[in-house]
């Protein structure tokens, strides 16, 4: 039978601490403001004896022109190479293949602690530390478009 992890509710805010992570997942999201947005989770898994270890925090990454950084600087953090990356649409599958190769890769992340907009308690993810362990990520290439048009409907005699 699985195991109930009580660490693991998203509304659990967490000390202000400078935490080892690794990267469960990614989801895109909109915001409230209308904006494209990803998201984020990652569990807890440092430093050594920390009794935060197992618990889950999110990161919110709003996809415009000025927060743009943010993204990229955390991409790169994982150890993503991706200063040779050609500019790309958000819906791309290049895009999302950039952000599944960060799933699975640790860094350390810093966290504050304040008041939300709408006055709760909150967590955010203020700084990217790279985890210098941890071996670099093999290079994203481009998706070949042979896998691209594979779900397209091809023209031929047959």
């Amino acid at each position: 039978m699985p195991r109930m992890s009580w660490k693991n509710s998203r509304n659990r805010v967490v000390e202000p601490n400078t935490y080892h992570v690794v990267v469960h997942s990614w989801k895109d999201y909109v915001s409230a403001n209308k904006n494209d947005c990803i998201i984020f989770d990652y569990e807890i898994i440092g430093p050594e004896g920390n009794e935060e270890i197992g618990a889950t925090l999110s990161d919110f990454f709003a996809l415009t022109d000025k927060a743009q950084w943010r993204l990229a600087t955390f991409v790169n953090t994982c150890g993503i190479a991706v200063a040779e990356q050609p500019d790309m649409d958000t819906s791309s599958e290049n895009f999302k293949r950039i952000l599944s190769a960060c799933v699975g890769r640790k860094l350390w992340i810093t966290v504050s602690k304040g008041p939300k907009p709408d006055g709760a308690m909150g967590n955010k993810v203020v700084d990217y530390l790279p985890d210098d362990d941890q071996e670099p990520a093999d290079s994203v290439e481009e998706v070949p478009d042979f896998i691209k048009n594979r779900n397209k409907k091809q023209e031929g005699p047959f």
